[in-house]
């Protein structure tokens, strides 16, 4: 599908400049994203680090909202506390690792899990579609 605009918090809607095709994939657990998107939402965040592993911050940090485009129309919502994929290391404030990372450079954003916890998704294979409605 087509993804080319997403927002962070109650920000304005950005535009990824070099947006690649987006799957939606319930095989996959978490977003994966541009790095533009990546950069943009994780910039937000106030001791986030990116390394070779992944994007990790303080656990005790509250995370934006990320709104996302998923076709043309529609903007789904991610609530900040769904970014929060899971806790890697213990200690006074504990390190995190993100619900948002890097596709690597790769031709395609995989939309997994993380986004799956905010929507109501359909698919439908005869007619080669998918529809979304957030949850209430």
């Amino acid at each position: 599908i087509e993804s080319k605009s997403f927002a962070i918090g109650n920000g304005e809607t950005q535009t990824n400049p070099n947006a690649t095709p987006a799957i939606i994939d319930s095989g996959t657990t978490l977003i994966l994203a541009d790095d533009d998107v990546v950069k943009a939402y994780w910039g937000q965040v106030k001791g986030a680090e990116v390394n070779e592993d992944g994007v990790t911050f303080p656990c005790n940090t509250q995370l934006p909202d990320f709104h996302i485009a998923l076709g043309p129309t529609y903007m789904a919502t991610v609530p900040g506390d769904l970014m929060n994929y899971m806790r890697v290391s213990n200690g006074a404030r504990g390190v995190c690792f993100g619900g948002l990372q890097s596709n690597s450079g790769g031709s395609k954003q995989i939309y997994g899990d993380v986004l799956f916890k905010s929507q109501f998704v359909v698919f439908d294979g005869g007619n080669k579609t998918v529809g979304f409605a957030p949850h209430k």
